[in-house]
């Protein structure tokens, strides 16, 4: 019987990039297009050069062409509202490589009722500066860069096992929206202590979500008249904080709303990026999760594989549940075979971080192993 291989993919920070070839990744939002596409161009070099045999790295950097698409950076409604309410501008990390927004500079300040987040305005999408400079560097890369596709994560598509791609709308979780608005003390405070606020607030931010998601799709020609076929991103970054009781009222509940709204059979994603063990049977409530992604936990990828079956399960290997770059050889080995017993060695995808902090011998030697075991693992099958 046909088995599909074992994804397998690796992350190095930025300060890996910085260190040994002296490159950062150049500020997505003000940075010419092509000095962007120059910087992918060098990364697929260095990768190829460098893990020459390493056969799924090569596959994945042999050709010297940029990607077909160019992904927006600052579209995430998390931080447009935020910004559209008073915050400050994102600032851009070049050690890090990511956009920061501000988190001691939120627009509400400690709300305390209902009737205060119920008065509060939809955005004119037209008149956020946020909104306008993403549109505006949309423009700018779609002419200096006619051959490849624009595209933003308000919009994507997914992969989706088995049946192929999905057209995924991206709606941001409410426990990941909050934060951003509130900070995260008096917002995970407020969950407890204001629930009528708390639930004023999931009304609102689906509102928001949705009115900002059908303005975004209608300015990318790829998706304006397009039906949505899929919904993400559920459950969320801060998932992981919650009891199973707060995740039944406050995720699952924003979720079943969302789902509610844009069909409740449409293929979703789940997303918790922590230690989520806690939360496997909450997520069997969702009719029909097409991928999930999750982090890794020793002992419990069975019983994930087990409560959801037919999802593709994309697993994140990173501290403190596996610290890949301090560990033997033969540790890595045996984690990833036993997780790929445990997920019945089918529709999973296997995903490491490094920290780069070790030497590069010792990364080299366990990115190797990484790869290598995969490999064995899929020669297996």
């Amino acid at each position: 019987m046909f088995q599909e291989a074992i994804k397998s993919t690796v992350e190095l920070p930025s300060t890996w990039w910085k260190r040994n070839y002296g490159i950062s990744h150049p500020d997505p939002t003000t940075a010419d297009p092509q000095a962007i596409i120059d910087y992918q161009l060098t990364v697929k070099r260095i990768i190829l050069e460098r893990y020459h045999d390493v056969p799924a790295l090569v596959a994945a950097c042999r050709d010297d062409h940029p990607a077909e698409t160019f992904e927006l950076f600052g579209c995430d409604l998390r931080q447009v509202l935020a910004q559209a309410f008073g915050a400050p501008e994102l600032t851009w990390s070049s050690e890090t490589g990511c956009l920061w927004d501000d988190r001691s500079r939120v627009p509400l300040s400690r709300p305390e009722s209902a009737e205060e987040i119920n008065a509060l305005p939809m955005p004119d999408w037209d008149t956020v500066p946020a909104v306008q400079k993403v549109l505006n560097r949309k423009q700018e890369i779609e002419a200096a860069l006619p051959s490849i596709r624009v595209t933003s994560d308000c919009v994507r598509w997914e992969r989706a096992n088995p049946n192929g791609r999905y057209g995924f709308v991206t709606i941001p979780s409410f426990i990941d929206m909050g934060p951003f608005l509130m900070g995260d003390e008096h917002f995970f405070e407020s969950l407890l202590m204001r629930p009528e606020m708390s639930h004023a607030l999931m009304g609102r931010g689906l509102q928001w979500a949705v009115s900002y998601n059908e303005y975004m799709r209608d300015r990318f020609l790829h998706m304006a008249g397009e039906p949505v076929r899929g919904v993400g991103s559920m459950a969320g970054d801060y998932a992981t904080m919650l009891s199973p009781d707060l995740y039944d009222e406050y995720a699952y509940g924003y979720d079943h709303t969302v789902m509610e709204h844009f069909g409740p059979d449409l293929p979703t994603n789940l997303h918790s990026c922590g230690p989520s063990a806690h939360l496997y049977e909450k997520w069997t409530a969702y009719p029909n999760v097409a991928v999930l992604q999750t982090r890794w936990t020793d002992g419990h990828l069975a019983r994930l594989r087990s409560l959801m079956p037919n999802t593709l399960l994309e697993m994140t290997f990173a501290p403190p549940q596996f610290d890949i770059d301090h560990a033997d050889i033969a540790d890595i080995e045996n984690l990833l075979w036993q997780a790929a017993r445990d997920a019945e060695f089918r529709g999973v995808s296997f995903h490491a971080i490094f920290t780069g902090v070790r030497d590069n011998a010792a990364t080299d030697q366990r990115l190797r192993a990484f790869f290598k075991t995969i490999e064995d693992i899929n020669n297996s099958l």
